[in-house]
């Protein structure tokens, strides 16, 4: 191991040849070592210096090792512990192991076999401390990103995510437009929970086929469908502890409906082909665009799992009605895409600043950051201009109903004098539909009355791409 100056090792043994024989042995390979030759002088050593790792011995004098290994693990619980015994029985190493030393080596230890288990040690304690740091970071994102807003519903919004998240609640179901920030509001629950270190995971139900979603959710046997050909765990499995995000709930099946209702009731289920009931400790949050008290009275969901899923509901309002939000969301995207682009883009103009909030965002939260981004990116003058954010021509006067044409004319369409090729009106028509439909594809050739292959095709050929969906 090269460079290694700054690790240092605390080595407690009370066998002065064996002490003498590791620390030489370290300080060949560059580490910094402490020594001790008791308990006492360990903890002392180790409460003033802060060794990054000790190899232990497990008879000293006066306070056995595994007494010391517990202090040590009182002091620091992730401090990295090697026990090194010259006792044959397997007692103490079991006893060693479960106090929570990461190795136990037998004496007389072979050296390449400690240097490789103290470098082991060494990199699992650097990878953890990456871990904690990444989601530290990605838990402080979500922080700021959830909690931009200073209207009165958003700000009830956030009071709701805090309680919910203390909570040992198990279920809630987010409502609002597609765009609003459901997934946000999700992870900001799970992020302020205590199993903020369990996994997160989530699916959208018109991401996946009907075919493949009770695989997905469930997973399944080996042999249990023709392209099984190993077990597979599923997504409810996988958040086990943790919690999982269900968006557009509205749009699962009915038959899945009922499976789901089961893990709620039971907290257990069955992989696809699978005999053995598995259970689960999770917090299932759903989130859903559509009015699922109608898709009940419809028949298209289950009653009793919408009350289950219904325990505690959050409902986000549309960016139209958030007031002077707009403009602080606006400001916190146009500093994130200029850290992200290396930009200095200073701020809207007058003219920009009017539109953001005359602009009545059908696309919510969603369609204002790809706006900003764009405006970014594109900017040459230092400052967000009307033109820069691309909306003015879609621009719908907020205290008007948004309809289908012009209010005056009941046409389906306003031409320009000027004409306008066919080509560019459809392509203009997609881009309209998306936007009212939050990109979700799905939606969009629904309400095109499409077929969703059909939608795609015509998207590739007039270079539209397909926005990521929250």
């Amino acid at each position: 191991m090269n460079s290694a100056k700054q690790h240092s090792i605390l080595v407690v043994d009370d066998d002065l040849e064996v002490r003498n024989l590791i620390c030489e042995y370290l300080r060949r390979r560059d580490f910094e070592v402490i020594q001790a030759e008791d308990g006492h002088r360990a903890l002392e050593l180790f409460d003033r210096r802060v060794p990054e790792l000790s190899i232990l011995d497990i008879n000293l004098p006066g306070q056995s090792g595994l007494q010391i290994l517990e202090q040590m693990k009182a002091r620091d619980p992730h401090h990295p512990v090697i026990v090194i015994s010259a006792q044959s029985e397997l007692e103490p190493a079991i006893k060693a192991i479960k106090g929570g030393a990461c190795e136990y080596l037998r004496k007389p230890a072979n050296m390449e076999t400690l240097i490789l288990a103290v470098e082991k040690a060494l990199n699992e304690r650097r990878l953890e401390l990456t871990l904690t740091y990444l989601q530290a970071e990605r838990e402080q994102v979500f922080r700021q990103e959830a909690v931009i807003g200073q209207c009165p519903a958003m700000q009830t919004v956030m009071q709701t995510v805090q309680t919910v998240a203390a909570s040992p609640a198990s279920t809630v179901l987010i409502t609002g437009e597609s765009g609003t920030g459901k997934e946000v509001i999700a992870k900001a629950i799970h992020y302020f929970s205590p199993q903020r270190q369990k996994p997160f995971l989530e699916l959208n139900c018109t991401a996946v086929p009907d075919t493949l979603m009770e695989s997905e959710l469930f997973g399944h046997e080996r042999g249990a469908f023709t392209d099984a050909k190993t077990r597979k765990q599923g997504l409810l499995e996988l958040a086990d502890g943790g919690s999982f995000l269900l968006d557009e709930i509205g749009e699962m099946p009915l038959n899945l409906q009922t499976k789901l209702l089961r893990v709620l009731e039971d907290r257990s289920f069955r992989r696809v082909g699978g005999v053995k009931n598995l259970q689960v400790d999770l917090r299932l949050i759903t989130a859903t665009n559509s009015d699922l008290a109608r898709k009940v009275d419809e028949g298209h969901f289950r009653a009793d799992l919408y009350y289950r899923l219904n325990v505690i509901g959050i409902h986000l309002p549309p960016l139209r009605e958030r007031g002077d939000d707009i403009y602080l969301l606006a400001q916190n995207f146009l500093d994130h895409f200029n850290r992200s682009y290396r930009r200095k883009v200073q701020g809207f103009d007058d003219e920009a600043t009017h539109l953001l909030g005359a602009y009545p965002w059908p696309g919510n939260v969603r369609e204002l950051r790809n706006a900003v981004e764009r405006a970014v990116m594109i900017n040459t003058t230092g400052w967000v201009t009307s033109r820069d954010l691309n909306i003015e021509r879609r621009l719908i006067p907020r205290d008007s109903s948004p309809s289908v044409g012009h209010p005056d004319s009941g046409k389906l369409l306003n031409l320009p004098e000027e004409g306008i090729s066919l080509n560019d009106l459809e392509r203009e028509a997609i881009l309209t539909a998306l936007e009212k439909c939050g990109w979700n594809v799905c939606r969009t050739a629904r309400f095109l009355r499409l077929t969703r292959q059909t939608l795609r095709y015509r998207m590739a050929r007039h270079g539209i791409k397909q926005e990521a969906e929250a």
